[in-house]
C-alpha cells in the first residue's frame, strides 16, 4: 500500500496538473464549438449563396414577366384606345343617321301634308266642276227655252 504521504504527493502532482488539464479539456471543447460554428456559418453562407442565386434567378423571371406584362398591358391599352376610338364614331355616325331620319320623317310628314292639301284641293275642284256641270246644264236649258220661245 501506498503511503499518506506518497498519496499526498501524488494528488498535490496530480492537482496541480487537474487545473491545466481542466482548462486544456475546457479549451478543447470551446474550440470545438467555435469549429462547429464557423462549420454551420459556411454551411449557412453556401446555402444562402444557393438561396441568393435562386431569389436572383427568380427575382430575373419577375422581371421578365413584369416587362411583358407591361408590353402586354401596353398593347391592350391601345387596343382598347382603338376600340373607344371606333365606338365613338359609331356612336357619330349612330347621330347622323338618327338626324338623316328625322329629316326624312318631316320630309315625308310635309309630302302627307301636300298630298292632303292637293286632295282637298282636288275635291273642291271637282265640286266646283259639278257646280259648273249644273250651271252650265241650267244655261243649256234656259237656252233651249229661249231658242223655244224665239
Amino acid at each position: 500500500m501506498e503511503s499518506k504521504q506518497n498519496w499526498k504527493l501524488r494528488y498535490w502532482i496530480m492537482g496541480s496538473y487537474a487545473v491545466p488539464i481542466l482548462a486544456l479539456i475546457i479549451s478543447a471543447g470551446l474550440l470545438f464549438f467555435n469549429i462547429n460554428t464557423v462549420s454551420q456559418r459556411s454551411q449557412d453562407l453556401v446555402s444562402s449563396y444557393n438561396v441568393n442565386s435562386a431569389i436572383n434567378a427568380l427575382a430575373t423571371n419577375v422581371q421578365s414577366s413584369t416587362n411583358s406584362t407591361v408590353v402586354v398591358t401596353d398593347e391592350g391599352t391601345k387596343t382598347v384606345e382603338k376600340i373607344v376610338d371606333a365606338m365613338k364614331t359609331i356612336a357619330l355616325n349612330g347621330q347622323q343617321i338618327s338626324l338623316t331620319s328625322n329629316q326624312q320623317a318631316i320630309a315625308v310628314q310635309q309630302v302627307v301634308e301636300a298630298m292632303n292639301s292637293l286632295n282637298n284641293a282636288a275635291r273642291e275642284t271637282a265640286s266646283g266642276i259639278s257646280q259648273i256641270k249644273v250651271g252650265t246644264q241650267r244655261l243649256n236649258d234656259a237656252a233651249q227655252e229661249l231658242k223655244a220661245v224665239v
